[in-house]
């Protein structure tokens, strides 16, 4: 799948032109005017990358940003600011809240497009394109700031059972299925209340990380949310008119790791690690 971006810009000209400067590449996007719309769009379709006007009609781009860097899954997005304001202190906050690069009005767009497509080269390994969920590099990245913190975790590994034969009888609801599957963890991660890490390790296995005994109370909720997608995945399809699905296709299956200290962690990912590159 190609990379996916958000622009947040309540000038409807502007967020015109960049968005097609962007489809040009292949760049798929999502346009927000509101932060408050930004903020429903980022848990509902997960974007690698967010280009931010400073100044929006309900919020400071700025504070948007600090805000959404809070949730675990989000701050691997690459930010971009397209602003008119121009001063050193300006640029210097939005460096400090962790944007990639600055860009000011007016801008060219040959330029725009470059520095967009440099700051995806990075981030996008960080994300798995099937889902734009995080991968195994961000989780990499997720466990050192856990290696830090050394609290105890709850850490799940969950598993599409009979993926394979999903995907070998019904190659076409592949995008469909992920796609889903990626706005269900978002909005979960959002309703949720407990902040998560989640990450698309390897095609049909994922992992979440959630503070201890929080674990399986957003299993329930996943595996919930998941039993929907599978039955609109399900319905009306080949299955249907030539065989029943088999009650283990296509369901979500989960295994728990102890994590009790840092190097139990650290094992963890390397067993992961190996999983995805065997």
């Amino acid at each position: 799948m190609n990379s996916k971006v958000l622009i947040l810009e309540d000038e409807p000209d502007v967020a015109h032109l960049v968005e097609t400067v962007l489809n040009i590449e292949k760049i798929e996007t999502v346009v927000a005017a509101s932060a408050a719309e930004a903020r429903t769009t980022l848990f509902s379709t997960p974007v690698e990358l967010l280009i931010v006007d400073r100044m929006l009609p309900d919020q400071d781009g700025l504070e948007f940003v600090n805000e959404i860097k809070k949730y675990p899954c989000l701050k691997y997005c690459g930010i971009i600011f397209l602003t008119a304001r121009t001063l050193v202190q300006e640029r210097l906050e939005g460096f400090s809240a962790g944007c990639d690069d600055y860009i000011v009005k007016p801008f060219n767009p040959e330029e725009l497009l470059s520095r967009t497509k440099a700051v995806l080269k990075y981030v996008s390994p960080l994300f798995q394109p099937l889902t734009h969920l995080p991968a195994l590099r961000a989780l990499e990245k997720e466990c050192s700031s856990f290696f830090e913190e050394n609290n105890p975790l709850d850490f799940f590994k969950i598993t599409l059972s009979e993926y394979q034969s999903f995907k070998n009888q019904l190659p076409d609801k592949i995008p469909l299925l992920f796609k889903e599957i990626g706005a269900t963890f978002y909005k979960q991660m959002q309703e949720f209340g407990t902040p998560y890490f989640t990450a698309h390790v390897s095609e049909d296995e994922f992992v979440f990380i959630t503070q201890k005994n929080k674990g399986e109370e957003l299993l329930n909720r996943l595996q919930k949310s998941f039993s929907n997608i599978r039955k609109s995945l399900l319905r009306k399809s080949v299955l249907d008119y030539f065989k029943s699905p088999s009650d283990t296709l296509l369901q979500l299956t989960s295994q728990k790791y102890v994590v009790e200290q840092k190097n139990d962690l650290r094992s963890i990912c390397v067993k992961f690690k190996a999983l995805a590159f065997s």
